[in-house]
């Protein structure tokens, strides 16, 4: 298998393992928030709710946690195996993986922070701490390519 090839492999990979611990820690937090509503509780029973709703919170920052240390960690491998010994790719493909990324990272957290009114902002902080690393590892991406490009020409 060439080297292209193995690093689209690759990024589908940790794109997928992105996505899905985004789209899980989103449901997880809308049924929180649905089935356990915060300071509705005034029963001998609520204990046990306050305990169930926090259990889930720390399962969905947990998923979050390890599905976006993989990307992260995946991607700074990719990058430097990129850098090593791929040739330079289409300007216009690093934007489109990009764009694609960055467009399905939003379409698995935003329907959930839609109908969750209330807690629209705590769907959207693990996107925006994946997508502040994403950019800075992108301009990189993009430096490593254009000198690639550079010394080719």
């Amino acid at each position: 298998m060439c080297a292209i090839k193995k690093h689209k492999l690759a990024a589908l990979i940790l794109v997928i393992v992105m996505l899905v611990g985004i789209l899980i820690h989103s449901a997880v937090f809308w049924v929180i928030n649905k089935a356990f509503p915060p300071l509705t509780y005034t029963t001998a029973d609520s204990a046990v709710v306050v305990e169930m709703r926090l259990f889930l919170r720390r399962f969905a920052e947990t998923t979050i946690g390890v599905c976006s240390t993989v990307f992260l960690v995946g991607s700074i491998m990719m990058l430097y195996s990129f850098i090593k010994t791929s040739p330079a790719v289409a300007f216009y493909k690093l934007f489109l993986l990009f764009s694609v990324t960055v467009v399905a990272m939003f379409a698995c957290t935003v329907p959930f922070a839609i109908a969750d009114k209330v807690f629209r902002g705590d769907y959207l902080f693990p996107v925006w701490g994946i997508l502040a690393i994403m950019v800075l590892l992108f301009s990189i991406l993009l430096g490593a390519n254009l000198i690639k490009y550079l010394r080719n020409k």
